[in-house]
């Protein structure tokens, strides 16, 4: 089971998950301590205030997950990023709205719901272009090894009745054909 779950889930990927987790229950906890007007200690241990943190944490990591942001760690556009992640809220959001009726009980006040949600907005899209700028500069600086300077494909002429285009290695000249 341990070998299967390692295969299937990068660690980059699962330190994304959990660091994201941690962001998102700060906001919410966070957000407890300034929008209520009771004791937020009282709302998060005695009230069910965690349990309802948790339900709408559910909702806005599974929107996630379906919106396809953790497939790739890197951000490719801090626009599109930021469309998913407000559809992806406004989606939680809405569920948020609509159970409210069938389970009381799970409903985020709305001074914690609005706050922790533009909180948590912020805290994960900063916290995604961080982590893409951290990425793109250990890649940079680790390298692979070979000069970058040297194309990938040369356009050189291969004898034969075609002309087509011959994958190089950097460094490593091209072998010569023994077609005739």
């Amino acid at each position: 089971m341990a070998r299967r779950f390692r295969v299937l889930v990068a660690a980059g990927t699962l330190m994304l998950l959990i660091s994201e987790i941690l962001l998102l229950t700060a906001a919410f906890v966070l957000a407890t301590y300034f929008g209520l007007k009771v004791d937020p200690t009282v709302f998060l241990f005695y009230d069910g205030g965690l349990e309802r943190i948790c339900v709408f944490l559910l909702c806005l990591l599974t929107g996630m997950y379906f919106r396809g942001l953790y497939g790739d760690i890197r951000v490719q556009s801090r626009v599109a990023l930021l469309e998913d992640l407000c559809l992806v809220f406004g989606i939680a959001i809405l569920i948020q709205g609509l159970a409210g009726p069938f389970a009381p009980g799970l409903r985020l006040p709305l001074p914690v719901l609005t706050l922790g949600g533009a909180l948590a907005l912020a805290a994960i899209f900063a916290w995604r272009i961080l982590l893409t700028a951290l990425v793109r500069r250990t890649a940079g600086q680790r390298g692979s090894g070979g000069d970058r300077s040297q194309p990938l494909v040369s356009s050189a002429p291969v004898p034969g009745p075609v002309d087509e285009a011959v994958l190089v290695r950097p460094g490593v000249p091209p072998a010569d054909s023994d077609r005739d």
